[in-house]
């Protein structure tokens, strides 16, 4: 038994040095590379490549609202719409698992700079046609859809009306909340 003590003890020394190059995710996120299928490529390479990978050509994933506007209008060619919430309504239900939900809505806001996941903005294409595009940021809280988004996602359409401008909605996300 004890050959198997030594093993299981190499194993897991060779585990350890493994798990200490790993990056954090602090150190993932400020990091000027990202990950592709074909290895790293700098973000801003990536983003000038409109989410491309330069090496594959294969599409990336967008994850923030606001890149997506850059890609579908171009670089600051669109006005983003203040669409105000009720943060009374913020957590009707004082739903807590690890933490609270109001801690967690509190720190995806001041991480993303917006209220919710849900983001519109209004801006012409290449043919001169003015269009109310919405856009779901899958870094607020996973893009899941709460009563600000679905409130958000209301008054945008309202906004297309108004304008009378076609409306153009991008999503992703990881759920629902249903509340």
């Amino acid at each position: 038994m004890n050959w198997i003590k030594t093993k299981i003890s190499e194993l897991k020394a060779r585990a350890k040095k493994v798990l200490r190059k790993m990056p954090t995710f602090n150190e993932i996120k400020t990091s000027p590379w990202i990950s592709t299928e074909c290895g790293p490529v700098l973000k801003s390479e990536l983003k000038k490549n409109l989410f491309k990978c330069p090496k594959c050509n294969k599409n990336q994933r967008i994850v923030n609202a606001n890149d997506r506007f850059d890609v579908f209008f171009g670089k600051d060619k669109y006005e983003i719409l203040d669409i105000p919430i009720d943060k009374s309504m913020d957590d009707p239900l004082r739903w807590v698992d690890q933490k609270p939900y109001i801690e967690r809505l509190k720190e995806a806001r001041k991480k993303t700079n917006s209220n919710c996941a849900v983001e519109f903005a209004i801006g012409k294409l290449i043919n001169g046609i003015e269009v109310t595009c919405g856009a779901i940021s899958f870094t607020h809280l996973g893009g899941s859809i709460g009563i600000h988004e679905g409130n958000t996602i209301a008054k945008g359409i309202d906004k297309a009306i108004e304008k009378k401008t076609p409306l153009i909605f991008f999503d992703c996300g990881g759920g629902q909340r249903i509340y």
